[in-house]
């Protein structure tokens, strides 16, 4: 609902850019919104961290999750693939008449 509010009034007295930036980046893991959502952070409550200690909080973290999160390698959740990795492909089978053929083994 917070983007939501932001819509109604874009010069909101509460801090919901950095709460929609803190949702996408750590309950939804949702890096590369999050990145842009920080930004907004900077857009529209660093003005008012000079008069409100809740902005001023707000603008140091989200200079800091902007410097996380510009690295590849933060970008991404853990379980989450990263464009460049190429898919798990299983191992090719042997084609037939190659390699050793498995069989019930003898008794001896």
């Amino acid at each position: 609902w917070y983007k939501r509010a932001i819509t109604w009034n874009p010069k909101l007295p509460h801090p919901a850019w950095s709460h929609c930036a803190h949702i996408l980046d750590y309950r939804l893991h949702e890096r590369e919104k999050a990145l842009e959502w920080y930004q907004k952070v900077l857009e529209n409550e660093a003005g008012k961290s000079k008069t409100d200690v809740r902005f001023a909080l707000n603008v140091e973290v989200a200079n800091k999750r902007i410097r996380d999160l510009s690295g590849e390698e933060t970008r991404y959740a853990p379980a989450e693939p990263t464009p460049s990795a190429a898919p798990h492909e299983p191992p090719a089978s042997p084609a037939p008449g190659e390699g050793a053929t498995a069989g019930p083994a003898s008794p001896r």
